[in-house]
């Protein structure tokens, strides 16, 4: 049976595995635009590993299964924030 995906947001992990410590990860709301800089990346076993999801940081934490390998594995990248910047109102 085919299923069509019409929400290509489902991509949006795609690179993940590309991400290295010092990269840079965007992320824009309506009106500002979030930069963080990763300093953490680890492929993990997803039945042994908890993610905290509460530092209580300015960080974003990004959890993904391992499409491109084992589906038991989990990539989880943390990223402190950086800088914000004010977008142009639209």
């Amino acid at each position: 049976r085919n299923i069509a995906i019409i929400n290509p947001a489902y991509k949006v992990f795609n690179k993940i595995k590309e991400l290295k410590k010092g990269s840079k990860i965007l992320i824009q709301s309506q009106d500002k635009e979030y930069v963080y800089v990763v300093f953490n990346i680890q492929l993990v076993d997803a039945e042994k590993t908890i993610v905290n999801f509460t530092s209580g940081k300015n960080m974003v934490t990004l959890s993904t299964c391992n499409s491109f390998g084992e589906k038991q594995e989990r990539y989880i990248v943390e990223a402190n924030l950086f800088s914000s910047l004010n977008l142009p109102v639209k």
